[in-house]
């Protein structure tokens, strides 16, 4: 989250960046969401995150793509989210073309927000162009609506059952760090525009009764709640950082709570944090450090995020020796 890759690469970069292309951004309409019909009534998801590929064929990379491998085989999940920093790296267009190829060989439904490391070396019209020429049948990722201040990828995945909505996952671009004179790890945060498109989305959810989670890669204000004396002993799982959160809060969670039927919030970013912890009905929680290149500690992993037929809510983790922790 808050390293960079050696100076050399930086260099590099300077030399080579005249003649990166810069194709357009294009926009999509807000009315054409990604609709799943379930086979049945359950969902499942898989959220990797943080994976910092970074040279593509070193131990640490390949490590990486085989833990994926490997949890989606023993847990089969229905989606995979990876939520942000897939690269930290010079080669970042290479890398995504690496990674896609890798998701789309699991035949399994997947999507992805950018983190704030992914533009470190590239801008963002440079990725979008590689993410896009790669041929992809299970990929499900939309720049989409124009926001101000909204970054790119901004779009909702609807989930139906027997013909009736049964579950709905919203995805946020966090964006990455502020330039802010004489301050560092500042981190953006949702603009106004994007607390109210999804706010839109979820005042219709509570009309309809369909619940929902969010994914994001930088936490919320609300996540530093959690590592105050009087909350800890709410908090489960491990807080082994401080929380790197963006830096204003636009009221994205009040809407949450508003909504009555926005049930979470799963971010990346904070690699030695795995912990969720619920405040005003909503769950906030971290994902599980997935990639080897990234710094800190903890056991690489997924979390699992299951809704049951019922519309039970439930998560877990998934660790690299593919043994559970509930």
């Amino acid at each position: 989250m808050k390293l960079k890759i050696h100076c050399v690469f930086a260099l590099l970069f300077a030399l080579l960046a005249p003649f990166a292309s810069k194709p357009p951004i294009v926009y999509e309409r807000d009315d054409e969401p990604f609709v799943f019909h379930l086979e049945k009534e359950s969902l499942k998801i898989a959220q990797f995150t943080d994976l910092h590929l970074a040279f593509g064929f070193d131990k640490n990379d390949r490590k990486t793509l085989a833990l994926i491998s490997d949890i989606t085989r023993e847990t089969k999940p229905d989606l995979i989210v990876l939520s942000g920093d897939q690269t930290l790296s010079i080669t970042a267009p290479a890398r995504h073309k690496q990674l896609i190829r890798h998701m789309e060989s699991l035949k399994t439904p997947w999507t992805f927000v950018f983190g704030n490391h992914e533009t470190d070396y590239h801008k963002t019209e440079r990725l979008l162009k590689v993410i896009f020429e790669v041929p992809t049948k299970y990929m499900y990722f939309k720049i989409g609506p124009i926001l101000k201040d909204g970054g790119y990828g901004n779009f909702a995945l609807n989930y139906y059952y027997e013909g009736n909505p049964f579950y709905n996952v919203y995805l946020l671009d966090s964006k990455a760090e502020l330039n802010l004179p004489g301050r560092i790890f500042v981190y953006d945060y949702f603009s106004d525009d994007q607390v109210a498109w999804f706010r839109n989305k979820v005042m219709v959810d509570k009309v309809n009764n369909v619940k929902s989670t969010v994914f994001a890669h930088i936490p919320l204000k609300q996540f530093e709640e959690a590592m105050l004396p009087e909350n800890v002993h709410k908090m489960k799982g491990v807080a082994g950082e401080w929380i790197s959160s963006q830096e204003v809060d636009t009221g994205f969670f009040d809407v949450m709570v508003e909504s009555t039927v926005s049930e979470a919030y799963f971010a990346g970013h904070d690699h030695v944090n795995n912990f969720t912890y619920t405040k005003d009905g909503i769950i906030l929680g971290y994902g599980q450090i997935s990639g080897y290149n990234g710094y800190g500690t903890l056991k690489r992993g997924a979390r699992i995020i299951e809704i049951d037929e019922a519309k039970n809510f439930s998560t877990y983790i998934v660790y690299e020796d593919l043994s559970y922790e509930h």
